[in-house]
């Protein structure tokens, strides 16, 4: 299937069987500042049922290998990524329940035709990562202990404003 693939929902759903693809990282360049490198895809799948409503449902799962940037050293930070996420499918705004109507359990989202599965993949990826990644403690080659960690013995700058008085 192509990048660009324009999932039919209705189509998906009478078909009652699931679409596979994947998506180069390099085509997703509202990631390019997470990502130490482009190199890779992220393979993902859709399958489409009725939820106990009747209203279409959407599972998508991705599956992939990042290399996210560490945000303690910079470096790059592998993170594997295995992501399920079920969203209830309304075609407008008018039909999304209000907010003491919405199920705890469903997230809804508002595809007035076929859903553009690049578009999909990217804000599922956006959710799946973390906010700020960082190496394990051992592993990284950053400040272990934060802005006030010393550096080959010599005390950060920052250090001296632990001292000073609040305004």
């Amino acid at each position: 299937m192509s990048e660009r693939a324009q999932v039919e929902i209705d189509k998906l759903i009478r078909g009652g069987e699931a679409l596979h693809g994947s998506l180069a990282l390099s085509a997703l360049p509202e990631l390019a500042d997470r990502l130490a490198s482009g190199d890779g895809a992220v393979a993902w799948s859709v399958r489409a049922a009725r939820d106990a409503h009747g209203r279409p449902r959407l599972t998508l799962e991705l599956d992939g290998q990042l290399q996210l940037i560490c945000q303690r050293c910079l470096g790059p930070l592998p993170f594997a990524i295995r992501h399920q996420h079920a969203l209830v499918v309304v075609k407008s705004e008018a039909e999304l329940p209000e907010l003491e109507d919405e199920e705890d359990d469903s997230d809804f989202v508002v595809v007035p035709g076929a859903l553009d599965m690049q578009n999909a993949v990217l804000e599922e990826l956006l959710l799946a990562l973390p906010m700020m990644p960082r190496h394990e403690t051992e592993q990284c080659h950053g400040p272990k202990d934060g802005p006030d960690a010393e550096e080959g013995g010599k005390p950060s700058p920052f250090a001296v404003l632990r001292g000073s008085p609040k305004t």
